[in-house]
């Protein structure tokens, strides 16, 4: 899954609540979850995301949208080279 934040300025109750749920509904559906946003966000997002995803999840920074997308396509246990 490739999720892409920008301007985010926080999150309402009600929001965090719907991405919980869809986390929870979709916990085992995904291997993969990059992440692109500003680095200072890393911390946050993951401390939020992490707890609701039991698959790998990648930080991108802004503009590599398709070095994120590349990561999520590269085959499980394929060899960097």
């Amino acid at each position: 899954m490739l999720e892409v934040i920008q301007d985010f300025e926080g999150m309402d109750a009600a929001a965090f609540w719907h991405d919980v749920k869809f986390s929870l509904r979709h916990l085992h559906d995904f291997s993969r979850l990059a992440i692109v946003t500003n680095p200072d966000m890393h911390p946050l997002w993951s401390a939020l995301v992490a707890p609701f995803m039991r698959c790998k999840v990648e930080h991108f920074p802004p503009g590599e949208v398709d070095a994120a997308r590349a990561w999520l396509m590269w085959p499980e246990g394929a060899a960097d080279i």
